[in-house]
């Protein structure tokens, strides 16, 4: 079995930053509220990373929109790119 070096030490093949914040509309964006939570390795179960922690809806971008239902029968929407 193949036994590699746990990240962030002398010999590991991956590493991790200390905090992550939302990744929006291409760009690393703080949280709103400026909270953070750890983020669990699952391989042994201690925390290797912080995560921005938002609430739900905290913007008015587009994406963030509900989608209104469409009728019954009517065709999928068409999927188009969005230029950020």
């Amino acid at each position: 079995m193949t036994r590699y070096a746990a990240p962030g030490t002398e010999g590991a093949i991956v590493t991790y930053a200390s905090r992550y914040d939302h990744w929006i509309g291409g760009a690393y964006v703080p949280p709103v509220r400026g909270q953070y939570f750890e983020n669990p390795s699952p391989v042994n179960g201690r925390p290797f990373a912080e995560v921005a922690r938002g609430p739900p809806r905290t913007s008015n971008w587009p994406w963030t929109r509900p989608t209104p239902p469409r009728p019954r029968g009517a065709p999928p929407r068409q999927v188009t790119a969005r230029a950020c």
